[in-house]
């Protein structure tokens, strides 16, 4: 087989490998933050979707961060028009779970800034299957 045969065959079949392919932290986990139960879903196209940690579900995205050589993802999260505000998780890979290592939040506004809300203890999502 040629060489031009053989990147006919194997452009597309990358390609195709690629593309398909999402990404390792794509899907549903949940566990207890702050005493609440909460359910978080990270689609493939970068969406992101939290139920039980504030009464209405929030709808934002998320992005994988490297933060001084280690993987980190943050997930944004506006509230409702009537209470405008920007939620942010920040977790760690651990296992198959997601390890919740901060919650900053901050009303939506000139000049505001993102404020931590103390967590007690590392609360772990775990996959929900």
């Amino acid at each position: 087989m040629n060489f031009r045969a053989l990147t006919q065959i194997l452009i597309p079949a990358a390609t195709l490998l690629v593309v398909s392919c999402g990404s390792e932290f794509d899907g549903s986990y949940s566990g207890y933050v702050g005493g609440k139960e909460i359910l978080l879903h990270l689609e493939e196209d970068k969406k992101a979707q939290i139920t039980g940690y504030f009464p209405d579900t929030l709808e934002g995205t998320w992005k994988e961060e490297d933060i001084l050589g280690k993987s980190a993802i943050w997930v944004s999260f506006e509230g409702p028009n009537e209470k405008p505000f920007r939620l942010r998780f920040e977790l760690q890979p651990e296992g198959k779970g997601l390890r919740v290592t901060g919650i900053k939040a901050r009303p939506l506004g000139k000049g505001t800034k993102l404020t931590p809300i103390e967590l007690k203890g590392s609360p772990i999502l775990s996959p929900k299957i």
